[in-house]
């Protein structure tokens, strides 16, 4: 790795974010899938990975159920990030102001990441980017997260100018 420590520090910090992150959006699409449980061929790291687990703890029947519960992946990501914020773009004074962008905070202090983005015309994600940083830097770029995973996290949250 290149790079200052604090550089490093953040990097390996928005990695293991990112990771987290699609693990819960690997299970929230299995669930959608219609996977119930019943002869399912994920491997038990895949299982533990969705369900935040230790690879060294042990895995029951009931986790194995709980992983396929969709209700139950949907809810672990809405509880995930820190907070969920949005701002507007310039409008002409008078008029309703709408969100235009987003930010997903996922943790904070030193380092820091976040995923940030577009909203489209019914408040609804278009574009997603996961940025890191550490005490006194400037917020840098993620290039290895995959747009499309970060989008379907981001497209599980309510973006509401109320």
């Amino acid at each position: 790795m290149r790079g200052t420590e604090k550089e490093n520090r953040a990097r390996a910090q928005a990695e293991a974010q990112y990771e987290s992150i699609k693990a819960m959006v690997e299970r929230l699409e299995h669930t959608e899938a219609g996977c119930v449980g019943d002869d399912c061929e994920l491997d038990p790291a895949t299982i533990k990975a969705g369900l935040n687990f230790h690879p060294t703890e042990e895995l029951t029947a009931e986790d194995i159920e709980n992983y396929h519960c969709p209700d139950d992946a949907l809810e672990q990501i809405q509880e995930d990030p820190l907070t969920i914020d949005v701002r507007s773009a310039w409008e002409p004074a008078g008029t309703t102001i709408s969100p235009a962008e987003y930010q997903i905070l996922l943790c904070t202090g030193g380092p820091a990441a976040r995923i940030i983005g577009e909203l489209g015309t019914y408040n609804e994600p278009v574009t997603a980017r996961l940025e890191y940083q550490d005490w006194f830097t400037q917020w840098e770029l993620h290039h290895a997260a995959d747009e499309a995973i970060l989008l379907k996290y981001a497209e599980q949250f309510y973006y509401s100018e109320h």
